[in-house]
């Protein structure tokens, strides 16, 4: 996980190396799944039959109880059962490249336990809704997405592949929570627009490995997920400039952050004073997963 993670950062570690180190982070998260899913020995099991059904349920409703630092974030309040049954739902679908079963409700719903719901209707600075059109889009992207697809895209990518992926990977682990944690700030809110869930992305290693294999595959198979690759990319470009003049009002006297806010409206005072306020408690600092 390390070598992946440095990797990622630029360092100079071989793309044989990194792709060896991913392909078998993969493997491992796939092989660990797997086991906690399997049938009993004496089921003769197909998908969707009552005896592989069973863990895959288990395991849902493990997950989805759980709480605590190691638990899922819960950006939005929800219901037992529908939480389990979209854990679930998530489980069949990408982790074990299941076809999506799910009602219009169901999937409505697996957007609420990601927090991106909000995305149809919290704006941001003015901008439309970014989360349109059906809720089953996300599963669509299952055949490609999916845990067992990833491990053989990894398997197969191209040393070309990986290295033309990898700014848009770290773009996705790494700047993309910063983003987010930033819009949060701005907003107070944790989970303004939906993006409460890509805040905590990087402080989860094991993201790293998956954000390649997704970014592999998406430019691989899908050129509108391509297309927007390159725009989220391009976008947030310009996001270490805007942290580092944020950085800069830390270190303005005062008496001077007082004088400039106040020929500001107060709206503005206030998105001002809370980033700032974000800033001194580190939430605009990347996460420190090496």
């Amino acid at each position: 996980m390390l070598r992946v993670l440095l990797w990622l950062e630029g360092f100079p570690i071989p793309t044989y190396a990194a792709r060896s180190a991913l392909t078998a982070s993969l493997r491992a998260a796939e092989e660990a799944l797997q086991e906690h899913t399997a049938p009993t020995p004496d089921a003769a099991a197909t998908p969707g039959s009552a005896a592989r059904r069973e863990p895959v349920e288990s395991l849902a409703a493990e997950l989805a109880a759980k709480r605590g630092r190691n638990a899922a974030p819960r950006p939005i309040r929800q219901p037992a059962a529908e939480r389990t049954r979209s854990v679930e739902l998530l489980l069949r679908t990408f982790g074990l490249g299941e076809p999506p079963t799910a009602t219009d409700s169901e999937a409505f719903a697996i957007e609420r336990l990601l927090g991106v719901a909000l995305g149809r209707r919290h704006l941001v600075n003015g901008a439309g809704p970014w989360l349109t059109g059906s809720p089953h889009d996300l599963l669509t992207a299952g055949p490609i997405l999916s845990l067992p697809v990833l491990v053989k895209t990894m398997a197969t990518a191209t040393d070309t592949e990986l290295e033309e992926a990898r700014p848009f990977a770290h773009a996705l682990f790494r700047l993309m929570p910063l983003a987010a944690r930033l819009i949060g700030a701005v907003h107070g809110k944790d989970n303004h627009a939906g993006f409460g869930g890509i805040a905590c992305l990087d402080e989860e290693p094991a993201m790293a490995p998956l954000m390649v294999a997704m970014t592999v595959g998406m430019r691989r198979s899908d050129p509108e997920m391509a297309d927007n690759l390159t725009a989220i990319h391009a976008s947030l470009q310009h996001l270490p400039d805007a942290l580092a003049n944020i950085k800069d009002l830390l270190d303005m006297p005062q008496a001077v952050l007082d004088e400039n806010l106040a020929e500001q409206p107060a709206a503005v005072r206030r998105q001002v004073l809370r980033v700032v306020e974000a800033a001194l408690e580190g939430k605009l600092e990347g996460a420190r997963t090496l």
